[in-house]
């Protein structure tokens, strides 16, 4: 038999995982693709043994798709959904003056052109599937940011990029609505995570900015993992059958 699976980019991250564990207890499959660390994935590869597959794989190699597909059909799986959390942030903080273009060079190709390497070699996944009832609805999330809408400062790649992921999603639901493919994006504020592994200076950097942005927020929290993946299974699950080529901006009620 043929398993049906969620394919995650960045799956070692604090949302990616979150989605991958509340899928696995409710019983689905996922592939779990990951860049280099993997420490949130392998409590749930153990605990989970039969319905995670886990890929090591940087988006930013053109042939993505083909590894994922190979993979997938090699352990005779069939994905009808893709959860695309992977990024990167402007990791200089500095102003657009004083950036390095080294800097927005792998930003962009990175948020931007591994997007595009991601869904090119899903798209042509799920063409080439066979299994797949083609009736039947498949389902994709992006993940852009508030600050495609506000800005950032000191972080405009990053920004500049997430504002064309939510632009990719727009144009993407038109041309897929004759493939029965809901896109989706989602678009977070500030979101509490777990920022051990980040630079220290960026970590003050970030901290400086959660600070400022917490007065913003009418709910006065910041958001959470688990309330980002609410709204993800949501929008990937057999209730959603009709929304699509939208941005939802989770913000705690900030305009």
């Amino acid at each position: 038999m043929m398993t049906k699976t969620t394919i995650i980019t960045g799956a070692n991250g604090n949302i990616g995982s979150t989605i991958a564990a509340k899928l696995l207890d409710q019983g689905d499959s996922v592939a779990l693709i990951y860049h280099g660390s993997r420490n949130r994935i392998d409590s749930l590869i153990k605990q989970y043994p039969q319905n995670t597959l886990s890929l090591k794989a940087d988006i930013k190699d053109a042939a993505f798709g083909n590894k994922i597909s190979s993979v997938l059909t090699k352990n005779r799986w069939v994905a009808d959904t893709l959860v695309h959390t992977a990024a990167m942030r402007s990791y200089d903080h500095s102003s657009l003056a004083e950036s390095e273009p080294s800097v927005w060079r792998e930003v962009i190709e990175t948020n931007l052109l591994g997007t595009y390497n991601v869904l090119r070699g899903i798209l042509r996944y799920f063409a080439n599937s066979t299994q797949q009832n083609q009736a039947s609805l498949r389902r994709i999330i992006l993940f852009g940011s508030d600050v495609s809408r506000l800005g950032l400062p000191y972080g405009s790649a990053y920004s500049a990029s997430k504002a064309a992921i939510s632009n990719i999603s727009r144009s993407l639901s038109v041309e897929l609505s004759k493939d029965m493919i809901l896109i989706n994006t989602i678009s977070p504020g500030p979101v509490e995570i777990d920022d051990s592994d980040f630079p220290e200076d960026y970590r003050k950097f970030r901290k400086q900015y959660y600070q400022d942005m917490l007065k913003k927020i009418p709910l006065k929290r910041f958001a959470e993992p688990e309330d980002v993946a609410a709204l993800t299974l949501f929008l990937i699950s057999e209730e959603n059958r009709y929304i699509t080529g939208e941005e939802f901006f989770l913000t705690g009620g900030k305009r």
